[in-house]
């Protein structure tokens, strides 16, 4: 069966499905009335649940609140704050591969890494991206200067790729100790940019990137979306092929690669505001676009999906479960979440009435 948690602006809310992936049961809400960016399931040893939000600082008098990540061990009946953390917000949360048992990466406002090395208890920032930031002045995007998306090297514990919006992709090969820019490839303004649209608007436009994924392996292949196209790369970040020609439009934030199909990848497209900085958003008809050959060519697919409607789907709230065959997941802005256990081809509501979902990570569990 599968487990799945979701950050949403009211709290954290769990599904657990039956064998079969078709019916699903619903707990929550967590950490009631909170604002949860990054969540996580950790089923390496049992199940951990991390959930990224405000952290009260004891102090008389109160002082502000301060952003971290709360775990729980008992599927979210109690939950513990980790050490604090010096942030704005928690974006994701994501448990290192099988190589590094205990570890589990953060990626948070302002730009930053932190890692823990007992399951998400305490946190360490690394200060070589902080100082990157720091010295190159990286502006934020419109959500906030936000790392939003970690990329593993399941081969390799050296090597891990981030997101950056306005910072672009930024690749590691020593650890952490040092880190480098790798979008070779990425346009530097919109192609399809309306006339309303200022060119200077746009100058930081293949640095915002919104998403990032993977399939399972070395970290070569990997899709991106960002704020004006889909991309993938072949060779970890060397060079980066526009792969956004099948689309009908060039924005959206949601993105998810199938963890067994290197060729496989889902994309909503979505339509950027007026002045192109609002949440990007599809108008009626909502559908999941899948390519099968790592997108030279896409299919939209929107059985189940409403045809009415205006949708909005942010950065980390689409993913896939890694079981065989693959479900694919997202919850939109309006609080509801879709599933898919046919490729993508059919889709069904799974919750509905719920805040708006931040964040969605589905996992196998006994």
């Amino acid at each position: 069966m599968a487990l799945m948690i979701l950050g949403t602006k009211g709290g954290v809310y769990l599904l657990k499905s039956d064998a079969g992936r078709t019916k699903w049961t619903q707990g929550g809400p967590f950490l009631k009335g909170q604002a949860v960016g990054g969540v996580a399931i950790d089923n390496r040893n049992g199940v951990t649940l991390l959930a990224g939000a405000d952290i009260p600082t004891p102090s008389f008098p109160p002082s502000p609140r301060k952003a971290g990540i709360f775990r729980s061990e008992d599927l979210g009946q109690t939950w513990t704050p980790s050490t604090p953390m010096r942030i704005v917000k928690v974006w994701t949360i994501e448990p290192a591969p099988a190589h590094s048992p205990k570890v589990v990466y953060a990626g948070c406002e302002p730009a930053s890494v932190f890692r823990s090395a007992d399951g998400g208890a305490t946190w360490t920032e690394n200060e070589a991206l902080s100082a990157q930031r720091a010295a190159e002045k990286w502006p934020p995007g419109g959500g906030g200067l936000c790392l939003n998306s970690i990329i593993f090297d399941e081969t390799n514990p050296m090597r891990m790729w981030t997101s950056v919006s306005v910072g672009g992709v930024r690749y590691t090969s020593d650890g952490g100790k040092s880190w480098r820019l790798v979008q070779q490839g990425m346009v530097e303004d919109c192609p399809d940019r309306g006339p309303e649209e200022k060119p200077e608007a746009h100058a930081w436009i293949h640095g915002c990137i919104h998403h990032l994924a993977a399939p399972r392996g070395d970290g070569r292949r990997i899709y991106l979306k960002n704020h004006c196209g889909t991309y993938r790369t072949d060779d970890g970040g060397g060079q980066w092929v526009d792969i956004s020609a099948g689309l009908p439009w060039r924005g959206g934030f949601a993105l998810a690669a199938d963890a067994h199909n290197a060729d496989r990848v889902y994309v909503i497209p979505a339509q950027h505001g007026k002045e192109g900085f609002n949440t990007p958003r599809v108008n009626d008809a909502l559908r999941v676009f899948r390519s099968d050959d790592a997108g030279r060519t896409f299919t939209g697919h929107g059985d189940g999906l409403p045809t009415t409607g205006e949708h909005h789907i942010y950065r980390d709230a689409m993913t896939t479960d890694g079981l065989k065959p693959s479900g694919i997941y997202f919850g939109t802005r309006a609080g509801t979440v879709y599933a898919s256990t046919s490729d993508g081809t059919g889709w069904q509501q799974i919750a509905g009435g719920l805040p708006a979902v931040m964040s969605v990570r589905c996992v196998e569990v006994a």
